[in-house]
């Protein structure tokens, strides 16, 4: 079996993104699964994100989503430019969330990352993109803020 040395590279910076966030949580207190610190869930966050890129390069980057020999997945973007944009969007959406969450709340910062996250496949449509969000804003304000405890505000301040 051939492996495919694209997704490689994925991989490693999965690896080393994960290893550089362990270490960065590293001089936080972790607590325990009942009490977290506010190094646990990054810590937990940052050793899957590595375990994946170990993944990634054992499996070599095998599509296991793949079609029959000349037919597409309809998911797939086609291109190099489609790519593209499905990264920018997501990388885009990661920066929104990280500088949001604070001044828009937890409940409108999600709902919006879920948008702009959305427009990297062209095939998105409203209706259902709109309604996955508002259920995520939802169930991450039940989640983090109602059954955590987390002090992270669910709407924007107004003062």
């Amino acid at each position: 079996m051939q492996h495919d040395t694209t997704y490689r590279p994925l991989g490693a910076a999965c690896i080393a993104l994960g290893l550089l966030a362990i270490w960065i949580a590293s001089d936080y207190p972790y607590g325990s699964v009942t009490a977290m610190g506010p190094g646990f869930v990054p810590t937990a966050v940052a050793a899957l994100l590595a375990l994946l890129g170990a993944l990634i390069l054992l499996d070599g980057g095998k599509d296991l989503s793949r079609q029959p020999e000349g037919e597409e997945p309809a998911s797939a973007p086609a291109d190099s430019l489609g790519r593209l944009r499905a990264m920018l969007s997501i990388g885009v959406a990661i920066m929104l969330f990280g500088l949001a969450v604070k001044p828009l709340g937890l409940g409108l910062t999600v709902f919006l990352t879920v948008i702009v996250a959305s427009l990297g496949h062209p095939g998105t449509r409203l209706l259902p993109t709109l309604l996955l969000a508002a259920a995520l804003a939802v169930a991450s304000c039940l989640i983090f803020v109602v059954l955590l405890s987390q002090s992270i505000p669910m709407l924007p301040r107004i003062d």
